[in-house]
């Protein structure tokens, strides 16, 4: 499973130390970074990584603050100097957090506390067939089978799922969706699109068709993510042609 993740400090060379870390590991990807905690708030909300790491002593906001804004399911590990912010680091249900300085090795035991969060929700996730999203009208739910989703959509305060001859409008966030969908068939290649990669034809250059011809253009800043999940099934002959 490839994690995402941000770093929010607000000093630069605390995110250097950590970047390098993160970089070096397999299956981490760098989303991006910041020194102002206000201004990440913004791109985590945007763009909502799979893990944020917060330094806890900033101004304006502190990591605490930010940790109980974020939402969603991005899991937050907090890092600080001072011991006595673990209690409170656990009764916001904050993953973990590291002590500065820290070790490659402990970086590696947290990471690898994160990826088995994910695997749990994953595997609960996988056992559904379907789902039931609330329709337009009062307490009206649809069900959805999800491996009949191709892509999903969102517009301006609902969600388009596409299905292979139906199309559903429901009253969620593509995040709240994409939650509920498994890590290991569903990716985000743009802001406001999902896709199941199950349902891919082909990838044209920087784009996905889907089996019902529909192009979907792959994000600038989602690709390497979406490359790096698919390039284990990506056949490519060594030979030299010439």
């Amino acid at each position: 499973m490839t994690l995402t993740t941000y770093i929010v400090d607000d000093e630069a060379h605390a995110i250097d130390y950590l970047a390098a870390f993160i970089r070096k590991t397999p299956d981490l990807v760098l989303a991006g970074s910041d020194t102002d905690p206000v201004k990440a708030l913004h791109d985590l909300k945007a763009n909502p990584p799979m893990l944020v790491f917060l330094d806890v002593e900033m101004p304006a906001l502190s990591g605490l603050d930010l940790a109980s804004l974020i939402g969603g399911d991005i899991k937050v590990v907090l890092v600080t100097s001072f011991r006595q912010y673990g209690p409170e680091a656990f009764a916001l249900k904050i993953c973990d957090y590291l002590m500065k300085p820290f070790s490659y090795a402990r970086f590696l035991e947290c990471i690898q506390k994160v990826r088995d969060l994910y695997e749990l929700k994953e595997t609960e996730i996988k056992e559904r067939e379907h789902l039931f999203v609330k329709g337009g009208q009062k307490d009206v739910y649809i069900k959805v089978p999800v491996n009949a989703i191709l892509y999903a959509r969102s517009a301006i305060n609902y969600v388009e799922i596409q299905l292979a001859d139906e199309r559903i409008i429901t009253y969620l966030t593509l995040t709240e969706l994409m939650e509920n969908l498994p890590a290991g068939q569903f990716s985000r290649v743009q802001r406001s699109h999902i896709v199941n990669r199950d349902r891919i034809r082909a990838i044209e250059q920087s784009d996905i068709r889907m089996e019902n011809g529909e192009l979907i253009p792959i994000g600038e800043s989602y690709r390497e993510e979406f490359m790096s999940t698919i390039s284990p099934s990506l056949l490519i002959s060594k030979r030299i042609r010439g």
